[in-house]
């Protein structure tokens, strides 16, 4: 191969792949590769079937930066921010996040509608920070009932004696889930996992920990 067919060669690679090359018309091992075909093209697909695809989109990544995508973070949301009674909207495209509740000040959470082709997304909900005021409302919408149920254990500073009580959603118009901090739960050390059943129906389990006479979340 002559040196013209190697320049060549390396043109036709730099143009692909936007690489930053040294001043050698050889490719050499410190040259710095930028993959980067355009977001709506670059597909990841299904061996078995190519209709079922992942694709990346950075159009909300701001000008001038670049955007890392940490493999350990990618699931993780964390609702540091969150303001009750301003609900944060969960899509499918959100199942299989930790969902980190650390606002005392309570949140308000919306699941999103089950579709049949989203039987199976599933929700975990990580309460590190104890409700102190308001509540932590869990919301399913209209039709997409709670089954399952929760250990609602009683918190106590001195372990004296196991306490505590089922906590079940009657599966038949329950929608809601509302910790308030203290006796329907939500104090730290509460985790909750919403899986999609059903088209219509959120099975809900986890550890759902309160004082005081405790009552049902449910309603």
């Amino acid at each position: 191969m002559t040196d013209k067919k190697r320049t060549s060669l390396k043109d036709q690679v730099a143009s692909a792949f936007r690489f930053k090359a040294g001043t050698s018309q050889y490719l050499q091992p410190k040259d710095e590769f930028y993959f980067a075909p355009d977001d709506d093209q670059f597909l990841i697909c299904d061996p078995v079937d190519p209709t079922r695809c992942i694709r990346f989109d950075a159009g909300t990544v701001a000008t001038g930066t670049t955007a890392v995508v940490d493999p350990v973070k990618v699931g993780v949301m964390d609702l540091t921010t969150a303001v009750y009674a301003t609900p944060t909207v969960l899509t499918a495209a959100d199942s299989g996040k930790r969902i980190y509740c650390n606002v005392s000040s309570g949140m308000d959470i919306t699941l999103p509608a089950i579709a049949t082709g989203d039987i199976g997304m599933e929700f975990r909900f990580l309460v590190g920070t104890t409700i102190a005021t308001n509540n932590l409302r869990i919301t399913a919408q209209t039709g997409d009932l709670l089954q399952g149920g929760l250990w609602t254990p009683d918190f106590d500073a001195v372990y004296t004696a196991p306490q505590g009580f089922f906590d079940e959603p009657n599966g038949s118009s329950h929608l809601v889930f509302t910790a308030n901090g203290t006796t329907t739960g939500g104090k730290r050390g509460t985790q909750i996992t919403y899986t999609a059943m059903t088209a219509t129906a959120w099975f809900v389990s986890g550890i759902n920990v309160g004082d005081g006479v405790q009552a049902t979340a449910f309603s």
